[in-house]
C-alpha cells in the first residue's frame, strides 16, 4: 500500500498595512502599484484585478458620508472616462449605523469588461477595493468582489 501524496495547499496573498490588511485567494498575485498607498493584484486565471487603495485622512465624524460621496463621484467620473461605452449600476451610498463609517458603492460595465468599486471612509482612512474582471458577467464579479471583500478587514 503506497502512502498518500501530502501538499501543501496554496498559500493565500496576504498585505498586511498600519491602517488594514488584505487577505486574496491564491490565484492573485502582486503587480507594481502606482505609489505607497495603492496595490495592485492580478489573476490570469480568472482574468481579474484587484486594486486596493488607501488614503490617510483626518475626517470629522460628521462628514464621512459627504467625503465618502465625494471621493465616488470624482472616481465614478475618471473611470466612465477611461471606458469605452462604459455604464454605471447598482449605485450605494449609507452610513453605517454607529455613524463610524461611510460606505459607498457602485458596478460598471463596458464592451469588454465589469468592474466593482467599494470604499470605506472612517474619521482616519478611505480605504477602496477596486475589482474588474474581462467579462461580461456581472454576478462573476459580484462573487469576487464578496470573496476580496472577506479577505479585507480595516
Amino acid at each position: 500500500m503506497t502512502e498518500p501524496a501530502l501538499r501543501a495547499q496554496p498559500s493565500h496573498v496576504r498585505l498586511e498595512h498600519d491602517l488594514c490588511t488584505l487577505r486574496l485567494p491564491a490565484d492573485f498575485h502582486a503587480v507594481r502599484g502606482l505609489d505607497e498607498y495603492q496595490f495592485s493584484f492580478e489573476s490570469p486565471a480568472r482574468k481579474a484585478s484587484v486594486v486596493l487603495s488607501i488614503l490617510p485622512v483626518d475626517i470629522p465624524p460628521n462628514g464621512l458620508q459627504a467625503f465618502a460621496e465625494i471621493f465616488v463621484l470624482t472616481r465614478k467620473a475618471a473611470e466612465l472616462e477611461a471606458r469605452s461605452n462604459g455604464r454605471l449600476e447598482e449605485e450605494n451610498s449609507l452610513l453605517l449605523d454607529d455613524g463610524a463609517m461611510a460606505h459607498v458603492s457602485y458596478a460598471c460595465t463596458d464592451d469588454t469588461s465589469v468592474s466593482r468599486f467599494l470604499g470605506w471612509a472612517t474619521d482616519c482612512k478611505f480605504v477602496s477595493l477596486w475589482i474588474g474582471m474581462e467579462d461580461h458577467d456581472m454576478e462573476a464579479c459580484a462573487r469576487l468582489a464578496k470573496e476580496v471583500f472577506d479577505g479585507l478587514r480595516l
